[in-house]
């Protein structure tokens, strides 16, 4: 039973709007829809919704953060784009002048920030059924 202080949303869209797509696209996968959509609506906007002065806004800035930047990496190899991690030059670099990318744009370790965003990305995509 709920209680009448709970929150509510209920959300509609034309077929053909963006909403009606991406309303259409979640009832098909199997997935627990009420729970994506609260995880998607806590991550992208609960640190505006606690005070700054909390001892817990940082970590939960920081985890909203994350969980959006995870987010974002999906996207990105899903559609192909590429990494926000590399500036527009960048982009441009042919393989012959990839000696002179910028010092963050090599390999540091064993893996790349680039390959270590598309791992993060495939894993999101691969648990949405997407790979």
């Amino acid at each position: 039973m709920q209680r009448q202080s709970d929150k509510h949303l209920k959300l509609r869209g034309h077929p053909h709007s963006r909403l009606g797509r991406v309303l259409a696209y979640l009832q098909s996968l199997d997935t627990n829809i009420q729970s994506l959509a609260s995880q998607s609506l806590e991550s992208r906007f609960l640190p505006f919704a606690t005070d700054r002065d909390s001892p817990q806004f940082r970590a939960i800035a920081i985890q909203c953060a994350t969980e959006c930047e995870a987010w974002a990496r999906a996207i990105r190899e899903y559609a192909a784009l590429p990494s926000s991690s590399q500036q527009p030059e960048q982009r441009q670099i042919s393989h012959v002048d990839a000696t002179q990318a910028p010092p963050e744009a090599k390999f540091s370790g064993s893996q790349s920030e680039e390959e270590a965003e598309q791992d993060e990305g495939s894993d999101i995509m691969r648990n949405m059924g997407l790979l």
